[in-house]
């Protein structure tokens, strides 16, 4: 592959630098997170969970953006019905940059009614789009990488996706199959988007993780707005038709307006519902480690286990997170993943963990388990 001494350098438009102090963040909060249950619940959203068990996803995703964003530039986008639990996790500087879903609807629907309400006022504005749900804990390699993203946007009037180099087989990803290197911004490596492969089997991933041209997707999509609307409206147009209303007029008294579309809507998200049809997009390759904290084995992998709380005799690789005073003993078990909070407790086999959610779906259809939660 191409390295980065012999790539091109294009000449960068003058008003690329003037675009990026303008930009708009975009933060997607409004996931459940079943895959995390029992540590999710209907009050305690995924973005709120505590990694360091100080500091909330969804407040260290903020922390990332200082010295790029002030407060007036972010909105996150959160469901209504975790609007207090995100208020209450977050610096006081941003409890009034929230723009609430009237429920769930994945994140092409966050990324539409915060990218058309933007481009309603600025379309030529550059959005960054970024999950809440991610651990990097370099900040500085996050803004450099950042930056550079929206300098190529800008230029090149392209979506820009942010990709991650794997270091394993992930089944809970999706995966980018990337072109040779075009050109580098700010040292990081620019490639075309090939191809989407959206969360492969086991197989799959193995073969994917030791495939040079292969980039995790890390979810974070840089653009101009009217860019972002363009693409709902060619590739998601009832989506697009359903919300031009509240685009065309962002009031408060929508709120009626917006949970009547939104119960219209099929939840899809934004890489399957568009960007997997997008044959121009490029790709950044991240100048910072990550992880996606979107599953059990993840979190307990990244989280670490209580030591006074587990007794493991005759054990390996069993990865445990319990609250504090609760002992977890184990006897001649292996690859096993166990999660207790509260009254309820998961047992996986590891690597299995993305299957939690199927658990969640039938506590909720038995009125027995819905305060489990």
């Amino acid at each position: 592959m191409t390295g980065p001494s012999t790539l091109q350098r294009r000449p960068r438009r003058a008003c690329a630098g003037a675009a990026r102090r303008t930009a708009a963040f975009v933060i997607m909060a409004g996931g459940r997170g079943e895959r995390l249950w029992p540590l999710t619940r209907h009050d305690t959203p995924k973005v709120c969970l505590k990694p360091d068990g100080r500091r909330s996803l969804l407040a260290m995703t903020l922390s990332r953006l200082d010295g790029l964003a002030r407060p007036s530039s972010v909105t996150i986008v959160a469901a209504g019905e975790q609007a207090g639990a995100i208020r209450r996790a977050i610096p006081s500087a941003y409890r009034d940059r929230l723009l609430l879903e009237p429920e769930p609807k994945n994140t092409a629907a966050c990324l539409a009614l915060a990218a058309g309400m933007i481009a309603a006022s600025d379309p030529d504005r550059l959005v960054a789009a970024l999950p809440a749900d991610h651990r990097i804990e370099d900040g500085d390699g996050f803004r450099r990488s950042l930056n550079a993203a929206l300098r190529l946007a800008a230029a090149r009037e392209r979506l820009v996706l942010i990709g991650i180099r794997p270091n394993r087989p992930h089944p809970g990803l999706g995966h980018l199959r990337i072109g040779p290197a075009i050109e580098s911004e700010q040292d990081c490596r620019v490639f075309p988007v090939a191809e989407f492969v959206e969360k492969p089997d086991a197989d799959q991933a193995r073969r994917l993780a030791a495939d040079a041209s292969v980039l995790w997707n890390s979810g974070i999509f840089v653009g101009r707005a009217g860019r972002f609307v363009a693409l709902i409206e060619r590739w998601l147009p009832e989506l697009a038709v359903r919300l031009a209303p509240i685009w065309a007029r962002p009031d408060p008294a929508n709120g009626p307006r917006l949970a009547a579309a939104y119960a219209a809507l099929e939840p899809v998200s934004f890489d399957q519902g568009i960007m997997g049809q997008v044959t121009d997009s490029l790709v950044l390759e991240a100048a910072f480690d990550w992880d996606d904290l979107g599953s059990l084995d993840a979190w307990t992998a990244a989280c670490g286990r209580p030591a006074e709380a587990v007794l493991c005799i005759e054990g390996r690789n069993v990865r445990v997170v319990a609250e504090q005073g609760r002992l977890i003993a184990t006897v001649g078990v292996e690859d096993l993943v166990i999660v207790q909070d509260g009254d309820a407790t998961v047992i996986c086999r590891a690597g299995e963990s993305q299957r939690v959610r199927t658990v969640v779906e039938r506590l909720a259809r038995d009125p027995r388990w819905l305060k489990h939660l």
